[in-house]
This record gives C-alpha cells, sequence and structure tokens, in this order.
C-alpha cells in the first residue's frame, strides 16, 4: 500500500511541475542541474 501511495504521490509531483509555467529545477551536491522543467523550452522560445 505504502508503494502505491508513493508512486500516485510522485506522479501528483511530476504532473504539477510539468505544467507549471514556472522554472523549476532541482541540483546535485555539485551544483549541476539534474532537472529542469518544460517550461524553460517554452521561454526559450
Amino acid at each position: 500500500m505504502a508503494e502505491e501511495a508513493l508512486k500516485q504521490s510522485e506522479e501528483k509531483y511530476r504532473s504539477l511541475v510539468e505544467n507549471l509555467n514556472d522554472v523549476i529545477f532541482t541540483l546535485n551536491a555539485e551544483g549541476c542541474i539534474t532537472y529542469i522543467s518544460p517550461a524553460v523550452e517554452l521561454r526559450a522560445r
């Protein structure tokens, strides 16, 4: 049950982030970007 709840939570978060107009990114410990939201592509046009 916990795995299913985690999966649903991750799907909800991913959907939310990918549909925002804001730029969202994550960095690793070295300061390298590990994720950047699709909104960056929209702003570059």
